[in-house]
């Protein structure tokens, strides 16, 4: 058996290794060979975070082979839909994206992102104000831009 990675180039300067099969398991690097070899360490950051959840029987073996399904290089385009210095960022598409999900993988995301909003709103629970919007980095987001983002997203 085999995990099916896609790799996505230049997702904010980096690259990030998506485990397509099992949504939400990523690793991310500066290039994509450093974004690889974190992978067995999200693997497992992954398997403990659906064991705190219950979710033990979704666990990823960590020591599988990787099959790529492809490599997306993230580009942007203008309001016009023409490619673009700066503007809208086009990120990640790939062929397995195209296929239709079964009654089971719905289900399943649904779950995930009942499971992963719970952790959301635990973890900013109790924040003030200041902390909300302050940034760690001049080039970083601040929490309530992250909220609003998964919010818009959503």
């Amino acid at each position: 058996m085999s995990l099916n990675i896609g790799v996505e180039n230049g997702m904010e300067g980096r690259s990030i290794v998506w485990v397509l099969d099992h949504p939400g398991c990523f690793s991310y690097g500066s290039q994509p060979e450093s974004a690889l070899s974190t992978l067995p360490v999200a693997l497992q950051e992954y398997n403990q975070w659906l064991l705190r959840n219950g979710k033990e029987s979704w666990s990823i073996p960590v020591d599988q082979e990787h099959l790529l399904d492809g490599t997306w290089e993230v580009f942007h385009i203008d309001e016009n839909y023409l490619v673009a210095e700066g503007g809208y960022e086009v990120n990640a598409w790939f062929q397995d994206d195209r296929r239709p999900l079964s009654k089971a993988e719905i289900e399943h995301g649904i779950e995930l992102l009942e499971l992963t909003r719970q952790d959301l709103l635990s973890t900013i629970s109790g924040l003030d104000e200041d902390a909300l919007t302050n940034k760690l980095s001049a080039d970083s987001w601040s929490i309530d831009r992250v909220l609003k983002h998964v919010g818009s997203a959503d």
